[in-house]
C-alpha cells in the first residue's frame, strides 16, 4: 500500500450527482459525483483590540468524474458512507496552490491491512 500522496480526510456530509450535458454556450461537460464535506472551525476576530472566538463552517466539494452509465452506482457507493470518515487520495493539477493550515508531519502514518 502506498501512503504517499495528497489526501483529504473528513466526514462525508452529502453526495450530489451531475449528469453529462452542455452549457448554454454549447460546451460539453461530463458526468460527475460531488462529495460534500462540512468543515467547522473556531476562528478569532479582533473586536476593540480583543480576540473573540467564533464558530464558523464551510463546505468543501470533491468531484469524481464518471460516466452517465456509472453515475448511480458511484452515487450509491458514497450514499452509504454519509456520516462516516473518509480518506480520499487526490490528484491535483500541476502547480496547484494550497493554503497550509498546519504541519502534522510528526503524526504516525497508519497503514490499513488487507
Amino acid at each position: 500500500m502506498n501512503n504517499s500522496g495528497l489526501f483529504m480526510i473528513g466526514v462525508l456530509a452529502g453526495v450530489e450527482i451531475v449528469p453529462s450535458g452542455k452549457l448554454e454556450n454549447g460546451a460539453a461537460y461530463g458526468a460527475s459525483v460531488k462529495l460534500k464535506f462540512h468543515i467547522q472551525e473556531t476562528i478569532n476576530k479582533m473586536i476593540d483590540g480583543s480576540p473573540v472566538a467564533q464558530q464558523t463552517s464551510r463546505t468543501v466539494t470533491t468531484q469524481i468524474s464518471t460516466t452517465d452509465a456509472e453515475l448511480l452506482g458511484v452515487q450509491n457507493k458514497y450514499n452509504t458512507k454519509i456520516g462516516k470518515s473518509l480518506k480520499l487520495r487526490l490528484e491535483p493539477a500541476d502547480n496547484s496552490r494550497f493554503k497550509l493550515l498546519g504541519d502534522e508531519s510528526d503524526l504516525p502514518v497508519v497503514a490499513k491491512s488487507s
